[in-house]
């Protein structure tokens, strides 16, 4: 380790971590990586590695203190967040605190903050105890479609999507399946806002917020309604514009984040935007590693670190390009065959592929973004180029089960 450099504690390792120990490298600082897991594939690139849980408080605070760690952070995941206000609480570390931490985790304890701000959020109830069902209003799912979810995860997962009327049984194995997911023990059920989906990618540094891109986002359809593709920017017309960009600015404040990027999830429904999720971290699925640097220049991977350092982030945009993601999700069986992958890697625009999946390898029903193990990402002058191409390209891939 360098001892004139400045340590930075990154929670996780895992390859969607990569991004923020590349860049802490080339900034020149000292990594003290932590993830629970001895195979980790950032452990090499640390300087000092630790295998324990990102959720034990304690140990974390022996490492900062050996260390003499500066700044902690994390790149797209939730688990950590929670121990990065604390440690922020406890080291006067930049970044959100621990209050923050705790609504922007718990999707019932965001909503209730949001809605005194006056943030338009789905109708929502939280099953806080899921061996009393018996207490629980069955009625919800009488008027609409419904979306049962853990109430502290992310990435899909334990998400089931009900049509309306769903039978009581099917409500109770949603709820019960959710629960799989919810470290609190706690489900929400709220009713299904139809309409396209997007989110915004920002960056708050004492308490001035700025709006990077927005994404654009590909769903499959329902009962998973699963991340299946990314277009970044879009472009909302002036009008719609200007009432994202005052409901950005409500979540930000309601919240509290500050000092930290955020990835703000929402619905457009008859013109105006419905709250679905908050991270106070940078946005996942390649989005804001990938994607936002190709079309716009910013690196918000070195923003992210900038303000765990308490730095203002230099945040310029150099291109006006646009581009975007598109994930293969195999149909459950045993993977026959794995075509076209090494066909479109020469087109023109085409920036990155992968392909995780083997021959022989049995797939399950892939229902949230842990299962996504192939993607294509492009690159060109504008969105609809960017499609065009990514369309092109995918129809040339196949994995046949």
């Amino acid at each position: 380790m360098n001892t004139n450099a400045e340590t930075l504690m990154i929670l996780g390792s895992g390859l969607m971590q990569k991004s923020a120990y590349m860049q802490a490298k080339e900034l020149g600082l000292n990594i003290v990586g932590v993830d629970p897991g001895d195979k980790a594939c950032c452990k090499k690139i640390a300087d000092i590695y630790y295998d324990y849980d990102l959720g034990d408080i304690s140990k974390l605070k022996d490492v900062v203190n050996k260390h003499s760690v500066t700044g902690v952070m994390t790149l797209a995941a939730d688990y950590p967040i929670s121990s990065i206000g604390q440690l922020n609480d406890e080291y006067g570390f930049s970044g959100i605190s621990y209050e923050v931490a705790k609504i922007v985790t718990n999707k019932s304890k965001m909503r209730e903050v949001v809605k005194k701000f006056n943030v338009k959020c789905p109708k929502w109830t939280l099953v806080a105890n899921i061996n009393n069902l018996c207490d629980f209003d069955f009625d919800i799912n009488k008027t609409s479609p419904i979306i049962v979810k853990p109430v502290d995860s992310s990435g899909g997962r334990g998400v089931t999507f009900l049509n309306k009327g769903s039978e009581v049984f099917l409500m109770e194995e949603a709820i019960r399946y959710a629960n799989n997911f919810s470290k609190a023990g706690q489900v929400i059920v709220e009713e299904f806002v139809s309409g396209s989906e997007f989110s915004a990618e920002t960056v708050t540094f004492q308490g001035v917020t700025q709006i990077i891109s927005i994404t654009e986002k590909i769903t499959s359809q329902e009962p998973y309604f699963m991340e299946i593709g990314h277009n970044v920017p879009y472009q909302f017309d002036e009008i719609e514009n200007k009432v994202v960009e005052f409901f950005i600015e409500k979540v930000i404040q309601a919240t509290g984040i500050n000092n930290s990027p955020a990835h703000i999830e929402f619905k457009m429904r008859d013109g105006e935007p419905v709250l679905i999720e908050v991270g106070a971290r940078l946005g996942g699925g390649f989005i804001t590693t990938d994607l936002v640097p190709l079309a716009t220049g910013y690196n918000m991977v070195s923003a992210a670190i900038m303000l765990s350092l308490g730095r203002k982030p230099e945040l310029q945009k150099t291109l006006h390009r646009a581009a975007s993601i598109r994930f293969f999700i195999p149909s459950p069986g045993c993977i026959k065959s794995i075509k076209g992958f090494s066909d479109v890697k020469n087109i023109n625009g085409v920036s990155s592929i992968f392909c995780d999946y083997k021959i022989g390898e049995i797939i399950p029903v892939i229902r949230d973004a842990s299962g996504r193990k192939a993607y294509i990402i492009g690159v060109a002058e504008s969105l609809e180029d960017v499609k065009f191409l990514l369309d092109t390209a995918a129809s040339s891939i196949l994995i046949e089960t």
